[in-house]
């Protein structure tokens, strides 16, 4: 899984950040890392989740219509809710989830991952 770093990150320095261009080589597994900044940036949706905290009903908004299934994720990396998205607004019931920190994420890496706390 990729993550996203500022272009600004330390370990760039004196690294050609052209899309598309190799950035790391491994020459004992023959593994290259390429990047292109405008295949990154386009599966990343703009997302809203709200309100958090949450204590009853959590809103997940997109930007634009997307088919997924929703995971809930609590810190200890057990999946303790699934719910199948269909459009740009869903609301998920997790009033019967104890009050802590949880990671939202979809199955499809479409939108990037949210903390979400719930309270009671």
């Amino acid at each position: 899984r990729a993550e996203k770093y500022d272009p600004n990150f330390s370990g760039f320095v004196g690294k050609d950040l052209t899309p598309g261009l190799e950035i790391e080589g491994n020459p004992i597994g023959g593994c290259s890392i390429f990047v292109s900044a405008n295949e990154a940036n386009e599966r990343d949706l703009q997302i809203s989740v709200f309100p958090n905290p949450a204590s009853e009903l959590l809103t997940i908004q997109t930007e634009q219509s997307i088919s997924t299934e929703l995971l809930l994720i609590d810190v200890t990396g057990k999946v303790v809710l699934k719910q199948e998205i269909e459009g740009n607004l869903t609301t998920v019931d997790v009033q019967d989830l104890p009050s802590g920190m949880y990671f939202l994420r979809d199955s499809n890496s479409l939108i990037p991952t949210q903390r979400v706390s719930i309270i009671r």
